[in-house]
């Protein structure tokens, strides 16, 4: 979680370089706005009388600009646990507020997190192949942070009202299933975590950008202290990523499998999906991205400890699931 920064001076937004890219921008400039909501920049004072009056303005004179201390991400699942939970964590905030937080959450995440393109979408007899690039808009690898944090790509072709392929689909907890619609055995305890993939031939494979730690025996690890290394970080680079970087000894990819797509800003997916013998019409491709503050398998290797705490949170879990949250989508008919 002390990453961020490196990951951030790794990239086109880095204001620290001697000539700044066009796209340069603090940390700060993307999660302290320096416009009201409805994009007015702001002028204040930063301090008031014990009263709650403004002091005048020959004592404290307005600051411009002033950034907003929102420190927006992508987490809705906290302050929906805050919400719910109120006779039981007693937070100071209304339910409104709460409201509000969430909403700008979602927002960061659906207008300033990523990207999502159907490149091609070609049918040849009963194969359909299909390419899907997502691209990172953040200024660090996306997720960042905490390795609970994890980004789903979600591909479906359907033929009018069947579903043909569904790779990346969730259940009503958020739990990711195979092509027969069972919980997929990477999300479960000891489950062999997702790989990276280039290629996706079947619905129980789904491409997870996510950090998966590793102990000092190689083997994952879900316990901080126990991490010495990555087995696996397919974290969506940021634009401007290079691989001869100073700091690169500690953010590098891992786990890969050298893939030639994974590149600075994005990384493309392609699919080669075997369609019913014999269908015909159009079919209707449709691929979308998912943010999930926590992963279920993470949630899982955690539940190993009884401890009061997590039982506690084993039981929020239990009414809020892990809310998968859409990040963007795209669709494409293919005749």
């Amino acid at each position: 979680e002390q990453t961020p920064y490196l990951e951030w001076r790794n990239s086109v937004f880095n204001t620290e370089v001697t000539s700044p890219s066009a796209q340069a921008k603090s940390c700060q400039g993307c999660h302290m706005p320096q416009q009201s909501e409805d994009g007015t920049p702001i002028s204040t004072q930063v301090a008031l009388q014990k009263n709650g009056t403004d002091y005048n303005e020959l004592v404290v004179p307005k600051r411009s600009p002033y950034g907003r201390h929102l420190f927006i991400g992508g987490n809705t699942l906290l302050p929906t646990w805050l919400k719910t939970f109120r006779d039981e964590l007693s937070p100071v905030a209304s339910d409104a507020a709460f409201d509000a937080l969430i909403g700008r959450a979602r927002k960061q995440l659906t207008e300033r997190t990523a990207t999502l393109t159907i490149d091609s979408a070609n049918r040849s007899g009963d194969t359909l192949t299909v390419a899907v690039t997502a691209k990172s808009l953040a200024g660090h690898k996306l997720p960042t942070g905490y390795p609970a944090r994890r980004v789903v790509l979600q591909l479906v072709v359907e033929a009018g009202n069947e579903t043909l392929f569904s790779s990346g689909a969730f259940d009503s907890q958020g739990r990711l299933l195979d092509a027969s619609g069972a919980v997929l055995p990477a999300e479960g305890l000891g489950g062999v975590p997702e790989p990276h993939h280039q290629t996706i031939t079947s619905g129980d494979q789904v491409q997870i950008y996510e950090a998966v730690l590793a102990g000092s025996d190689g083997k994952p690890t879900y316990h901080l202290l126990q991490a010495s290394s990555y087995a696996k970080d397919n974290r969506l680079l940021p634009l401007g990523w290079r691989s001869d970087h100073a700091d690169i000894g500690a953010i590098a990819p891992a786990g890969l499998g050298g893939d030639q797509d994974f590149v600075a800003g994005g990384d493309t997916v392609r699919y080669q999906i075997t369609l019913p013998a014999g269908q015909t019409g159009p079919l209707q491709v449709k691929a979308a991205l998912y943010y999930q503050p926590l992963s279920p398998r993470h949630a899982a290797e955690l539940m190993r400890s009884r401890v009061p705490e997590v039982l506690v949170l084993e039981r929020m879990l239990a009414r809020t699931g892990f809310m998968p949250e859409l990040i963007t989508s795209a669709s494409q008919e293919v005749l």
